[in-house]
């Protein structure tokens, strides 16, 4: 375990919040115990009062490079987070639900980008989303995009909301996350908290995505069962009086925060209202699910049952081709994908197959790693290797 000298060395503290899920925060603890970093650790723990004996015994791996703290089990998460913020003491800080990982090697490069780049307020890497069934680790890319480096604070709220990615989990030096933090419970629902958390931060500045893995984030049950929509637009289908009157509030914070926080404001109250609107049409339009949608409308019109559209095979022009350059078409389509799918398995199956040799020496344990066909290449790229081992190492220590 690092002594005190080598914690004062350490400018970044992981921020690790948890709710019922004493096996999941164990095993995480137990993966970065085992790494010996210098990192220093806050358990922000709201758990059920009978867990919190075995929470706190499974902090102790960590010595005193962790503070455990409990919490009512009905204190809001973004008051819980708040009260991590302002006991941490190091230059930087990040969050680690207790169902991932964020990678040391991803957090140490954040964290150096961050010490160098001041006009930045935001820095993490490409994230993996995975799953385990059985053996195999089932893998996909959940945030890739690169960072958001417009000067104007308002082009960068847009270009957020244009493929919006959540920008929670990336590293902030201490002082912006207790601005951002301090308003953010002023929003009634975690829907708009979280936008708002992504939101303000790019009012304050930019952020930059590294080219390296910086976290991984578990398919699994949500900590909290009684949230059962998690997109904006099921809660506009649902109660469109009361998503607009929350979006209000919201904005109106959002403007408040702005004038509080932001050196330079070049927008007018009106400008800015105007930019938050059309940059959050955006994102609430993208995805909308026509036949959630139109499930709330039925009653309206009960014979007229949804009809999925086929922008592809629906168009009336369609019926102008013959049935014999229909089938031909729908032949050469197939055969394209059939060839895109066994290009990739051609290239890239000798790779997965070392990959997988390497972990079973490693952990033991004859994990099979699954990729998409369109992204099977990955398993010959030497940082995503390493990352995967990193991953296999983490989840091993719960089998």
């Amino acid at each position: 375990m690092k002594t005190h000298s080598d914690i004062a060395k350490n400018d970044v503290t992981l921020i690790i919040p948890t709710y019922n899920r004493p096996k999941l925060l164990s095993r995480l603890l137990n993966y970065y115990a085992a790494k010996k970093s210098n990192l220093s650790f806050i358990i922000l723990d709201s758990s059920n009062q009978e867990l919190r004996e075995s929470n706190s015994q499974a902090c102790s791996v960590l010595g005193n490079q962790a503070q455990y703290i409990t919490f009512p089990s009905t204190m809001p998460v973004a008051a819980k987070l708040l009260e991590g913020l302002n006991i941490t003491k190091t230059r930087f800080c990040a969050f680690c639900a207790d169902d991932d990982l964020v990678f040391l090697e991803g957090l140490k490069a954040a964290t150096s980008f961050l010490k160098n780049n001041d006009d930045y307020v935001c820095a993490d890497g490409i994230y993996l989303n995975f799953g385990e069934v059985g053996h195999d680790i089932q893998l996909h890319v959940e945030y890739a995009s690169h960072g958001i480096t417009a000067n104007d604070p308002g082009a960068r709220v847009f270009n957020l909301y244009q493929k919006y990615e959540s920008l929670f989990y990336g590293v902030y030096r201490i002082e912006h996350a207790l601005a951002i933090f301090n308003s953010v419970s002023k929003n009634a629902s975690l829907h708009y908290q979280e936008l708002f958390q992504a939101t303000s931060a790019l009012l304050l500045g930019k952020s930059h995505r590294l080219v390296e893995f910086y976290a991984a984030r578990q398919s699994c049950a949500p900590a909290d069962t009684t949230r059962d929509k998690w997109q904006t637009y099921y809660w506009f289908a649902d109660n469109t009086k009361e998503f607009i009157e929350h979006y209000l509030i919201y904005r109106n914070e959002l403007w408040e925060f702005y004038q509080k926080h932001c050196s330079i404001t070049s927008h007018s109250q009106t400008s800015f209202f105007h930019i938050m609107d059309l940059a959050h049409a955006m994102y609430f339009g993208l995805g909308c699910p026509p036949e959630y949608f139109h499930t709330m409308l039925q009653s309206k019109w009960p014979a007229d049952l949804f009809k999925k559209p086929n922008i592809h095979r629906d168009n009336i022009y369609n019926q102008l081709k013959s049935p014999r350059q229909l089938a031909f078409e729908n032949r050469i389509e197939k055969w394209i994908t059939w060839l895109h799918n066994k290009k990739s398995a051609l290239y890239s199956n000798r790779y997965i197959k070392s990959l997988n040799s390497e972990i079973k020496k490693t952990t033991n344990i004859s994990w099979n790693c699954v990729l998409n066909p369109e992204l099977r290449w990955l398993a010959k790229v030497d940082i995503f290797r390493k990352s995967y081992h990193e991953l296999c190492q983490y989840i091993s220590l719960s089998s």
